[in-house]
């Protein structure tokens, strides 16, 4: 059984196609682009990277690498909620 259990998805099939398009032809930024827009909409994320240590500059790199690690790791594009 998944982890999911017997939840409905909460992406329609479609909309899991267009998702899994999205990341299979993806810009090498990607990782970059999902933090900048995560920045945009998400007051308390970007007060987060605000208030970092001066080495703001290495933790966004970091922050970079693992979301871009993640997206190129997904099993099954039902992990993305």
């Amino acid at each position: 059984m998944s982890s999911q259990g017997n939840r409905k998805p909460v992406l329609s099939a479609s909309q899991r196609n267009i998702i899994k398009y999205c990341i299979d032809n993806a810009k090498d930024d990607i990782a970059d682009r999902i933090i900048r827009r995560a920045v945009e909409r998400k007051e308390d994320f970007k007060y987060f990277l605000d208030n970092l240590p001066r080495v703001s500059t290495v933790a966004w790199w970091w922050l970079s690498i693992v979301t871009e690690i993640k997206l190129r790791n997904f099993n099954t594009i039902g992990e993305i909620n």
